[in-house]
């Protein structure tokens, strides 16, 4: 699955799409990540270059790519990646921010997630990788 979108927010929010509620995360200005949520910094939507923008403020907000892939095995991780477990009851992933939120099915219970992010700082791309025991059959 792969979105491409302006974030409003300068978020992405990873969790359970029927949990509405975002629990208290660590603070910090990088990934963070809880029991039931991921929270991912990305290049705000209004972040874009003088090109772009108009006085009367921003006619193309700046496009962030969000991929979701499955794994196909267990490979090292990525320098800079981070691998965290998140529980995702309902079966359902979602990925977004308040805008918006774009689903895929897993196994329900507990999901093992590699967040990668490039750049590192103001990411413009986002990549989530689900391992194979995430996924339903």
């Amino acid at each position: 699955m792969q979105i491409e979108r302006a974030f409003y927010w300068g978020i992405v929010i990873v969790g359970d799409a029927e949990d509405a509620d975002i629990e208290e995360l660590p603070t910090g200005s990088g990934i963070r990540s809880a029991r039931r949520c991921i929270v991912i910094p990305v290049r705000h939507a209004q972040d874009v270059e003088p090109s772009t923008a108009t006085n009367s403020g921003v006619d193309r907000p700046f496009k962030v790519r969000v991929t979701v892939v499955r794994a196909a095995g267990h490979e090292s991780l990525l320098a800079g990646a981070v691998e965290t477990v998140i529980a995702v009851p309902s079966g359902r992933l979602a990925s977004g921010d308040a805008d918006d939120t774009t689903t895929v099915a897993v196994r329900p219970g507990r999901v093992r997630v590699i967040v990668s992010v490039n750049p590192a700082n103001d990411a413009e791309h986002v990549e989530l990788t689900l391992r194979p025991e995430s996924f339903q059959t």
